[in-house]
């Protein structure tokens, strides 16, 4: 969806683009990412791009619809012409004599542009864990972004590993297909209950109409999200309230009392990244679903080992672990002018002004960069980062200048974003395992205040810390 926010506001800017995508087809991690149950826990109207109001078929979108949406996008921008699918950029190198990049191309070929855009997420490179025995499994293993298209699960013996939102999605609509299912469990999770909505087609009307209507809606779904992540802040009202609303879902809806248990967090809400459900927990009761509250230890050719020192045999072992989120451009290697690669300036701490550019990389965004989750829904995020990519290149291309950024401009962005994390998360962050902290300590991935503030920071950008040079 980065992509796609790029793509269209550089055409909007009538600038010339190509988009390279190592998938089949477009949609990210809404292609990638097929399991049973798959979907966005966010409100579709909040999860949608403000350029394309569209005709939403449930409050929540699913999988395919969500790639669909993507397409569909294509579609209305007449940009399809300009992706290339199944091509994968294998290393992208500055060249100061063409002032580009010259691109590695998995096809063999190489090709040169003057500006590079990434736009491959931080939920795109699998976190496959490092277990003894890995290969040996004879069964049928993978990550959950990898599901195979010929996978049969009925009458199996089936392994989830992970209890986070891909889980959430994957246990109760897996459950009534296999013969038995375990859920391996390191730590629980806060779930929070959502109730989804299925629309009218008359609404579903209404809602690719768009107009001022729609934007209102619009408005108060933004506010809703702004609502719930002001929750973050510990011993805050709503704080308080959303943790509540946790114990209740927990004592409403699972039967066990021993299970309730297992499935109680003894860390803050909001340390991890809350769940949005209310299936989950009622998967959980039935009698051929079972949990282990450990976490994995090792692979055996028949099943899996856990920390506790249980084993047990499955057929298939799905692995929703989740990502290599704080390593930003983990399968894009990117070599400034210098011939340091972006990985080794970072060095285990990924930072962007912005979350969009790098001091040292000339002509170099990054879209859904370091500490740009959050804040909002992702793509009103993306849409902010987009508007700057674009402006800026229309600013080169007008000016046959290259772009870069202040490194004081980058440090200084960097140490207010860290103050803000730290004043929001501290609490949170004690003795809890998530996905926002780099190898340096650093919280790398959370934006930690409102869209409003990360669309003045966007738009005061070529002001503050980029600039044009010769």
């Amino acid at each position: 969806m980065g992509g796609v926010a790029a793509a269209v506001n550089l055409r909007k800017r009538g600038i010339d683009f190509t988009v390279f995508e190592k998938a089949e087809g477009p949609g990210g991690v809404w292609w990638a990412n097929t399991y049973p149950g798959c979907g966005v826990d966010t409100d579709s109207l909040g999860y949608s791009f403000s350029f394309m109001p569209y005709g939403w078929k449930r409050s929540h979108g699913t999988q395919p619809e969500l790639q669909q949406y993507v397409q569909d996008v294509i579609d209305n921008y007449d940009i399809g012409s300009n992706f290339r699918f199944s091509t994968e950029i294998e290393k992208a190198v500055w060249d100061d004599a063409t002032r580009g990049y010259e691109l590695h191309l998995s096809t063999g070929e190489r090709e040169h542009y003057d500006v590079l855009v990434s736009a491959v997420g931080m939920l795109s490179d699998p976190a496959l864990p490092q277990w003894p025995g890995f290969d040996s499994f004879e069964g049928t293993m993978f990550h959950s972004s990898q599901w195979p298209a010929e996978l049969d699960p009925t009458g199996k013996r089936v392994a989830v590993v992970g209890t986070g939102a891909t889980a959430a999605q994957l246990v109760p609509a897996l459950a009534p297909q296999v013969a038995h299912l375990t859920l391996y469990q390191r730590e629980p999770h806060w779930v929070l209950p959502r109730v989804v909505e299925v629309f009218s087609p008359e609404r579903q009307a209404e809602l690719a109409r768009g107009g001022l209507g729609i934007k209102m809606q619009r408005l108060r779904a933004f506010h809703s999200i702004s609502t719930y992540l002001s929750g973050f802040t510990v011993g805050s009202k709503k704080h308080q309230q959303l943790e509540q609303s946790c114990r209740d879902l927990i004592n409403r809806t699972i039967e066990d009392p021993a299970l309730r248990e297992i499935m109680t967090p003894t860390y803050p809400y909001g340390c991890k990244r809350p769940v949005k459900t209310s299936d989950f927990y009622p998967a959980l009761n039935q009698p051929h679903v079972d949990v282990v509250p450990a976490a994995v230890s090792a692979v055996t050719p028949t099943g899996l080992v856990d920390v506790a020192g249980g084993r047990r045999d499955f057929d298939v072992v799905v692995l929703a672990v989740g990502f290599k989120a704080t390593e930003y451009l983990s399968s894009l290697p990117v070599i400034g002018p210098d011939g340091v690669s972006l990985q080794e300036a970072w060095n285990g701490n990924p930072e962007a002004y912005v979350g969009t550019t790098v001091a040292g990389f000339p002509n170099l965004f990054i879209m859904y960069g370091p500490n740009t989750n959050g804040g909002g829904p992702m793509t009103a995020q993306l849409e902010r980062q987009a508007e700057l990519v674009a402006r800026m290149c229309a600013a080169m291309k007008k000016k046959g200048r290259i772009m870069v950024t202040s490194r004081k401009a980058m440090k200084s962005f960097t140490k207010w974003v860290d103050e803000k994390n730290e004043m929001k998360w501290s609490a949170l962050s004690a003795g809890c395992n998530n996905y926002y902290f780099a190898e340096s300590g650093r919280n790398v991935t959370q934006w930690p205040m409102s869209h409003l503030r990360f669309l003045i920071k966007t738009k005061l950008a070529p002001m503050r810390g980029i600039s044009l040079q010769r």
